[in-house]
């Protein structure tokens, strides 16, 4: 089943595809970067610097998903092996009420 037989073709959920995509593609690029020895800070303010069309909330929630992604990394895994699934475990746990 593809994505769009999943969610239909509604304007709001192809954002919130291509938006999850790139959550996904902005963590897996920081992931890089951390093993790599740099800190995830600089790394990610380098990755918005060369994105310049990332919006205030975009940058907000792609920061929001990649710390809560290192901040429980040994329960999540790994976007690289676990992809989606990594990102949803970490926003799970970090959510709160």
């Amino acid at each position: 089943m593809s994505d769009q037989d999943a969610i239909g073709s509604r304007p709001a959920a192809d954002l919130a595809l291509r938006r999850g995509r790139e959550a996904l593609a902005v963590a897996a690029a920081i992931e890089r970067a951390v093993d790599a020895g740099r800190p995830a800070d600089t790394a990610l303010a380098g990755l918005f610097r060369a994105r310049p069309g990332y919006g205030a909330r975009d940058r907000r929630g792609y920061a929001g998903a990649v710390f809560a992604l290192l901040r429980w990394r040994g329960w999540c895994g790994r976007v690289d092996r676990d992809g989606p699934r990594a990102l949803a475990r970490a926003h799970w746990l970090d959510a709160t009420e």
